[in-house]
């Protein structure tokens, strides 16, 4: 009933005038209408499930991850040879594309790798496997060249190397074959010119190469603790050798690389001291110095180091000569 009356009145006192009130009839749908309104409740509240269930997987080449400007912040990205990366991104000038911060991904061998990169797009730091299997961190200058890498080296020791200008290593802290630490200086050309490791015996090693890395100069302690050097030609060949022996005599030896033969400066044990020529043989075959006493004396021996003449001062300060024949008596003056 649409009843236009604005009057408000009781039950008892309606008056039902056909000239005010008018009374409608219910419009019956059709079937198909029907159909049509119950179809589109159910799509309707098929999407609003839909929106309320979270899915287990999905499926895409890429998925980018976009911010309140409507710009990339985070990209996934699958590549047709089955890998794929995690791009982070930060702001960028205006009109300038965003460029990733961070890049998660996998090497060639596939290894997993996380690279970090600057504002101008420069890769500065590298956390990735080495082709062993190893960890390694790399960090780079702001124009990308690498300047220190953490690695492990083929002898499975830790290892802390610096890189100069060129790429080329310049300083390498690892440890050495015998299980001590090493210190390596290199060269322009990449060569090492210098070290600081320790000898077969355990003593402190340092050490000076040329060009060819031959070791030139050496200097160490022996086992009982005394100083020692080492000189040597472009070949490794010594030539000069000094030091402490173990009973605290002291020795300089100059030797001839080509003939073999040398010269001894050394302290006796004693408490004397001589200058003395030895053959190719390791043989003396001439010699000078002082008794304890502090007279000189001079020695003379054949090929094979035999006695064979000495000239010295005895303890009244008179010359005193002897001589060896080829027979080995001995003569006295």
């Amino acid at each position: 009933i649409d009843c236009q009356c604005t009057k408000k009145v009781f039950p008892s006192q309606i008056r039902v005038k056909t000239n005010r009130c008018r009374i409608m009839k219910r419009r019956k749908l059709p079937m198909t209408e029907r159909i049509l309104i119950a179809g589109a409740y159910i799509g309707l509240i098929v999407c609003v499930l839909k929106t309320w269930s979270t899915p287990d997987v999905i499926t895409a080449r890429e998925i980018h991850v976009v911010d309140a400007s409507g710009q990339v912040a985070i990209d996934l990205v699958g590549l047709s040879n089955g890998k794929g990366f995690i791009n982070l991104y930060t702001d960028s000038p205006p009109l300038e594309p965003r460029r990733p911060c961070v890049q998660l991904g996998s090497t060639p061998s596939s290894s997993g790798v996380v690279w970090v990169f600057n504002s101008q797009g420069k890769m500065v730091v590298a956390n990735f496997v080495d082709q062993q299997g190893n960890g390694a961190v790399m960090t780079a200058r702001s124009d990308g060249q690498r300047q220190v890498l953490l690695s492990t080296t083929d002898e499975d020791a830790g290892s802390i190397a610096t890189f100069g200008k060129s790429g080329r290593w310049r300083c390498q802290i690892s440890e050495s074959p015998q299980g001590y630490g090493l210190l390596q200086i290199f060269g322009i050309d990449g060569r090492p010119i210098m070290a600081v490791d320790a000898s077969e015996s355990g003593d402190g090693l340092f050490s000076i190469f040329n060009s060819n890395g031959v070791p030139t100069a050496q200097f160490t302690s022996n086992p009982s603790g005394h100083g020692a050097m080492r000189l040597a030609t472009n070949e490794g060949q010594s030539v000069i050798v000094g030091g402490v022996s173990d009973i605290g005599t002291s020795a300089l030896v100059l030797k001839d690389a080509r003939s073999g033969q040398s010269i001894w400066i050394e302290s006796t044990d004693i408490g004397a001291a001589r200058v003395a020529v030895v053959n190719q043989h390791g043989k003396y075959v001439s010699s000078i110095g002082s008794d304890k006493s502090g007279n000189g004396w001079l020695r003379v021996d054949d090929e094979a180091g035999r006695y064979a003449f000495e000239m010295s001062i005895d303890s009244n300060g008179r010359p005193y000569f002897q001589m060896m024949d080829t027979n080995g008596v001995m003569s006295e003056f």
